[in-house]
């Protein structure tokens, strides 16, 4: 699967094997041409582009006035929302008794508790400062390593 983590101003990519880059926004893409240094890309790569590729979104943006246009959201996509504001139309997205959702088929879950919240940032901060040591394995080649070790465990050698 690969991760998106959109904030004010970057977007990250996490891939599959614990690789992470960090792509370039419509902003940053902005400030480069009007110092004038850099290309200018067609590539558009900013909070809707992410929004659309993706199927799974958890939303955590403590404010009232942040919402995700629903035209951005994708048919059978599941929202988690982390955070004390909903982020998201509901009724247009779940529907109401008559179920006139404008996206068919989301899942939306609508506020997780603080405690799960309080679990979710210590998992967060504890991959943060195992994979940010020297010796962390990503889990790719930690599942390599394991399978290695199966394979070898069921040859017999004869000397």
């Amino acid at each position: 699967a690969m991760v998106y983590s959109v904030d004010t101003d970057s977007i990250l990519l996490f891939r599959p094997g614990g690789r992470m880059r960090r792509l370039t926004t419509d902003l940053q893409r902005q400030r480069k041409s009007n110092s004038g240094g850099g290309s200018s890309s067609s590539a558009t790569i900013n909070l809707e582009w992410c929004i659309k590729q993706s199927s799974v979104l958890v939303t955590g943006v403590p404010s009232r006035k942040f919402c995700i246009p629903t035209d951005w959201i994708q048919p059978l996509t599941t929202i988690v929302n982390v955070a004390s504001d909903p982020n998201v139309n509901v009724k247009e997205l779940v529907g109401d008794d008559d179920n006139n959702a404008v996206v068919s088929g989301v899942t939306y879950i609508p506020q997780v508790g603080k405690v799960t919240t309080a679990v979710l940032e210590h998992n967060l901060i504890f991959l943060h400062s195992r994979y940010a040591s020297s010796d962390a394995i990503s889990p790719f080649e930690e599942g390599r390593m394991k399978r290695r070790r199966r394979r070898r465990k069921g040859r017999s050698f004869i000397a």
